[in-house]
């Protein structure tokens, strides 16, 4: 029987308000998991074999325990994944944490399953707009790890040094690893449903106007160079502490990354201490290696300005364009 126009409309409406839960992958994963329950028997073997399955098909198996929680929550007998719907996906909110060791907290953390260690837990919950959504928090303030739509969002600040560990027993990454950095304030914001777009939107026109007040001024920033820098002079290595005077000419944005465009005034050769031993050094700025590590040095002194302090990610935010003005 041909269906009608209206009825495949109507089948199309239906699709993107309530679209399937799982994506063709995942309904593979859970219907194998279905056929060979029999014959691993425990959770252990189980598990696994989910690790070969997951290994295949080019997913990480730190995903193992997810998927596993996943199909114990939506198990069907008939193996009908695809059939369920995103509005019937049972999470694992309804799953008591596993109580575990912060050094063993790692392998919850990462498959997004329910935990409780020492001050740090790890729970899923819905949002006022209804997202399905994996919180890590550490002792029980602001999100230091949050999940939703596919994405890591993680704390660029902590206020502690239990946090700070709690962030690194977690071993979910940093920023610049696929994981965006967001401050406290902007974690809870998103965590009660704020789109992401709009928080990362709100903070790039923040940090712009900040910045805008500093164009004009002048700076001193300091760069050391050692054989660990590696860069090339003279036919040998850069070595030694140097201060950079420039100014910041302009700062504007481009592709939602601020460009912070610099002039290069001078360069004097310094102590340990900043005592000036030579005055005016003459750094090539040509060499595109040492170019690369002044404009560093300038941009993490830039995003540590003030009340900016932590707020920009050199991942992502920023950028500096230095122009070398020397006479």
């Amino acid at each position: 029987m041909k269906l009608s126009l209206v009825s495949i409309l109507k089948n199309f409406l239906v699709e993107d308000i309530d679209p399937p839960a799982f994506i063709p992958e995942e309904v593979m994963i859970l219907k194998t998991l279905n056929r060979i329950q029999k014959s691993a028997k425990t959770k252990d073997n189980i598990v696994l074999e989910l690790k070969k399955i997951l290994t295949n098909l080019g997913f990480s198996v730190d995903e193992a325990l997810y998927y596993y929680y996943t199909w114990v929550q939506n198990y069907r007998p008939d193996a009908k994944y695809a059939d369920i719907k995103k509005s019937e996906f049972k999470s694992m909110a309804g799953l008591k944490g596993d109580k575990t060791t912060n050094v063993g907290m790692s392998q919850y953390a990462k498959s997004k399953i329910p935990f409780k260690g020492s001050n740090v837990e790890g729970y899923w919950e819905r949002n006022a707009k209804g997202d399905d959504q994996y919180v890590i928090t550490s002792f029980g303030w602001y999100p230091i790890y949050l999940f939703r739509d596919g994405k890591w969002y993680k704390t660029s600040e902590h206020y502690s040094s239990s946090t700070g560990r709690h962030i690194s027993n977690t071993n979910i990454g940093y920023r610049g690893q696929g994981i965006t950095s967001l401050t406290p304030q902007e974690m809870n914001q998103l965590r009660s449903g704020v789109p992401v777009d709009r928080i990362l939107n709100d903070k790039t026109n923040s940090n712009l106007k900040f910045f805008e007040s500093y164009v004009g001024k002048t700076f001193f920033t300091k760069k050391d160079f050692s054989e660990w820098t590696n860069v090339p002079y003279n036919g040998g290595l850069l070595v030694g502490d140097f201060r950079m005077k420039w100014k910041l000419k302009d700062v504007k944005l481009e592709n939602n990354v601020i460009i912070f465009e610099c002039e290069l005034l001078s360069i004097d050769k310094v102590s340990y201490s900043n005592k000036i031993l030579e005055r005016d050094f003459p750094l090539d700025l040509t060499n595109d290696l040492l170019r690369k590590k002044l404009e560093e040095a300038i941009g993490w002194f830039i995003a540590r300005k003030d009340e900016n302090y932590k707020k920009l990610d050199p991942y992502s935010d920023y950028q500096v364009k230095l122009t070398d003005t020397r006479q």
